[in-house]
């Protein structure tokens, strides 16, 4: 395969992303997280139905999990940030279910 950039491609830094779902696309938002408030700046979003996302999950599942183990230091992650993403993915699909509007993640 072949892969021809377009003359607008961009990479951004982003330490902040955010993902909403319907029944057939999700989109994931990324930005730069800043101030004690976390206010998140939105820089870029991108859409992809379920399939392509849950690819892309995958490929950056595997990924770390190589640099982890060709490193072999396992990459910290805050452990309360992970509960919180659970509690927001659980409560997101709750309301998507009962509600046919996208929820916010």
């Amino acid at each position: 395969m072949d892969i021809i950039r377009a003359p607008d491609f961009r990479y951004i830094y982003a330490n902040g992303y955010s993902i909403s779902v319907n029944g057939q696309d999700v989109f994931i938002r990324f930005g730069i997280k800043d101030g004690p408030e976390d206010t998140s700046y939105e820089q870029l979003g991108i859409v992809m139905n379920p399939s392509t996302a849950k690819l892309l999950g995958i490929l950056l599942a595997k990924t770390f999990q190589m640099i982890e183990q060709s490193s072999g230091t396992e990459i910290p992650v805050d452990q309360s940030k992970v509960q919180a993403l659970e509690n927001t993915i659980t409560e997101a699909m709750k309301l998507s279910q009962a509600d046919a509007r996208p929820s916010a993640i």
